[in-house]
């Protein structure tokens, strides 16, 4: 099996743009949360959750795409949910708060 220069090019190119977004928001996130007024412990509880799921999430999408074989769409389908979702996170004016006290 031979993997073609075109398809490593494409990967690399798809892989640098996944890795600076997420590079720019997860160092940003600390920072943004505690001016929305989250407390430290909930962001490090956040952000402790985000890396843990990260790997599901690659074992979830590399099985979803062998079982669909449709990468470029859901490449392209990651990419279009994502840009509102970022867009939507920019707009946030506060973090809600729980209404319960422990």
């Amino acid at each position: 099996m031979t993997i073609d220069r075109r398809q490593l090019v494409t990967l690399f190119i798809v892989n640098i743009v996944f890795w600076t977004v997420n590079q720019a928001l997860g160092t940003m996130l600390p920072v943004y949360a505690l001016r929305l007024g989250a407390e430290p412990a909930a962001i490090g509880n956040f952000l402790g959750l985000a890396i843990l799921t990260m790997p599901v999430g690659g074992v979830l999408t590399g099985w979803l795409a062998d079982k669909f074989q449709r990468r470029k769409t859901f490449l392209m389908l990651a990419t279009l949910l994502n840009i509102p979702v970022i867009w939507l996170m920019s707009q946030a004016a506060r973090l809600a708060k729980p209404d319960f006290q422990p």
